[in-house]
């Protein structure tokens, strides 16, 4: 009999919790594509308000990460062969667990608005899928008058 009043209680916690908790607030996003779109529309708006003229190609970059190289070298000749130029190629070790990762930066000016951006960026995500690489880890601008090179270590050619 206690196990099953026990059982209805966590039943009755359960669909409580289904049906009145964790919803998100009014205006907050209710999905992965709703959180991008917002994030999207964030970087567009911050942009402008630097100056940036978003309706001209800005120098994009994009980057994938994978904890083996090869298969970042064979995605980065890949998207070479589109127009993407390679910027930076870094392994990062932490040294408590061992952990190596590699990261690949890449850039091409491009015309986005929010939306084809949202689409490459789901490309790319595929792509990194398909191509066995861990992670595609976004895109943003590159600053024209900041040195990328010095500020970000770029050896790569």
């Amino acid at each position: 009999m206690l196990f099953a009043f026990g059982a209805v209680a966590l039943l009755l916690a359960i669909v409580g919790w289904l049906i009145l908790g964790d919803r998100p607030e009014k205006g907050e996003p209710r999905s992965d594509g709703e959180y991008r779109a917002l994030l999207l529309g964030s970087m567009f708006e911050e942009l402008e308000e630097l100056g940036y003229d978003t309706s001209a190609p800005l120098d994009w970059k994009y980057v994938f990460m994978h904890r083996e190289y090869e298969p970042l070298a064979r995605l980065v000749s890949e998207l070479r062969e589109s127009g993407y130029e390679l910027v930076l190629s870094d392994e990062i070790r932490e040294p408590e667990n061992q952990f190596v990762e590699h990261k690949v930066i890449l850039r091409r000016a491009e015309r986005h608005t929010q939306d084809t951006l949202a689409i490459r960026n789901k490309e790319f995500r595929q792509l990194a899928a398909m191509r066995g690489v861990d992670l595609y880890d976004g895109s943003w601008v590159i600053d024209p008058d900041n040195d990328f090179n010095e500020e970000h270590g770029d050896t790569a050619n």
